[in-house]
Parts: C-alpha cells; sequence; structure tokens
C-alpha cells in the first residue's frame, strides 16, 4: 500500500490514515525508524513505557517515595550544577 506524505515545516509527517488502520496504530504509540541507503522504515513498537508497570520489584518494601524524591533532586541538582 502506498501513500504520499509531504514533510512539514517542522519536520514532521502525518501517517495516512489507511495505513495508521491496517496497523491499528493509535495517539501515542512508538516507532522506531531505521534509515537504510535511500529508504526509511517506520516499525511501530509493541506496548508502551507504562505497560512495563510492576515487572520490576522494589528492593525494599514499603517503597520510601520521599528518600527516592529526594535522592532524584539531589542528582538532577548535580548535573544542573557541573553543566552550568
Amino acid at each position: 500500500m502506498d501513500r504520499i506524505a509531504i514533510i512539514s515545516t517542522k519536520g514532521q509527517v502525518t501517517i495516512p490514515q489507511p495505513i495508521r488502520e491496517t496497523l491499528d496504530l493509535k495517539r501515542g504509540d512508538t516507532l522506531v525508524f531505521t534509515a537504510e541507503e535511500n529508504k526509511i522504515t517506520a516499525t511501530p513498537l509493541p506496548g508502551n513505557f507504562l505497560d512495563l508497570y510492576g515487572s520490576v520489584k522494589p528492593r525494599r518494601r514499603p517503597e520510601n517515595f520521599k528518600e527516592i524524591r529526594r535522592r532524584v533532586t539531589r542528582k538532577i541538582a548535580k548535573n544542573v550544577v557541573s553543566e552550568g
């Protein structure tokens, strides 16, 4: 199935509706783009990040979210200071 799409000034392309329907693509789905010679291939990734929820067990239960947030905030602050 061949369809034509035009690249916008922002470098965006709208996937034509028949192709979205054929591949069952929906808003928020993720595609992997591969460039080979003079051809681009877009392959849908199954699922999304939220589908991984619960797949990794925490080291400690119950989790101390305040401590986790404090550590992450401190690490981000260190990265910002070292970049500036």
